[in-house]
């Protein structure tokens, strides 16, 4: 249930139109992370290692979503629109809160070693390992894929490429697009500090959980009889390794789409109708 709430909220947040909505999906997908770490907790030997993914994610994702949805209340408050496509160029107008944007964004991702939502995702990734479960593994895989991909292309529609009609055409009214003020930014940018240096000592964060689930939970769990015969030591090398490459899968494309404008996404779904009908698939 986990996994595949993870993947269809997924799947939502990719075609949504809306900031907050894509950044709801994107809660209801990683909430789907936590309860698949503590799923798979029960059908590994060191049931902690899930345990401690669940938490640790939880603790992750509260900065860096919070530091998101406070942005976007910005941004939609300076656009005086929830529309990602009424949005556009807004980098320069509102260099702070692309930074934070951005920044926190890179977490939910999983972005290598600097963040804590890398630490946090792996976690769970080695904890579908550790219990042997294979396809939940690649459907979780597969996930951090999408999760890169709509991140990106948030970014990109947001704060790349051309300012929207909608706009021009507030600007047209004399309504000039700025910067939220420090009442509104300060909050959200104190979260994204606080996701890097939580990302920064994340693998001390990760054993002072593991031990403090030990010391209360060692002895009042049975292990369980599926015991994982995989070695943590090998898994601690290929989680990380298979993370970045599902995050370069996912953020590579939506990249050229989003942010450099180099492929035509609408021409593309065009030609192909049938990628069309994902979309509204997905969609609705």
């Amino acid at each position: 249930i986990g996994i595949i709430t993870a993947f269809i909220a997924g799947s939502q947040a990719i075609v949504s139109k809306e900031v907050k909505k894509v950044l709801a999906y994107s809660t209801v997908s990683q909430l789907g992370y936590m309860m698949t770490a503590l799923g798979v907790a029960g059908l590994a030997a060191d049931f902690i290692i899930g345990y401690v993914a669940g938490v640790f994610h939880l603790m992750s994702h509260a900065m860096f979503k919070a530091a998101l949805f406070l942005s976007a209340g910005a941004i939609i408050h300076a656009c005086e629109s929830r529309f990602m496509t009424d949005m556009g160029g807004l980098r320069e107008d509102m260099p702070i809160t692309f930074w934070a944007t951005l920044l926190a964004s890179l977490s939910l991702m999983g972005f290598p070693f600097l963040f804590s939502g890398f630490w946090s995702k792996d976690m769970i990734l080695e904890s579908t390992l550790l219990a042997n479960q294979y396809l939940i593994f690649l459907l979780a895989a597969i996930s951090a894929i999408i999760t890169s991909f709509y991140s990106i292309r948030m970014i990109g529609i947001i704060f790349f490429g051309e300012k929207s009609h909608h706009l021009k055409e507030l600007e047209k009214e004399g309504h000039h697009i700025h910067e939220a003020p420090k009442i509104m930014w300060v909050p959200y940018a104190l979260l994204v500090c606080g996701t890097i240096l939580f990302g920064l000592i994340g693998p001390f964060a990760k054993s002072w959980l593991e031990e403090t689930f030990h010391e209360y939970l060692g002895e009042t769990i049975i292990f369980s009889k599926f015991g994982s015969a995989t070695s943590e030591e090998i898994l601690s090398l290929i989680v990380p390794i298979i993370s970045v490459i599902a995050l370069a899968i996912g953020a590579i494309p939506s990249y050229f789409i989003y942010v450099k404008r180099s492929i035509d996404i609408k021409g593309i779904m065009e030609r192909k109708p049938f990628l069309n009908s994902i979309r509204e698939f997905l969609y609705n």
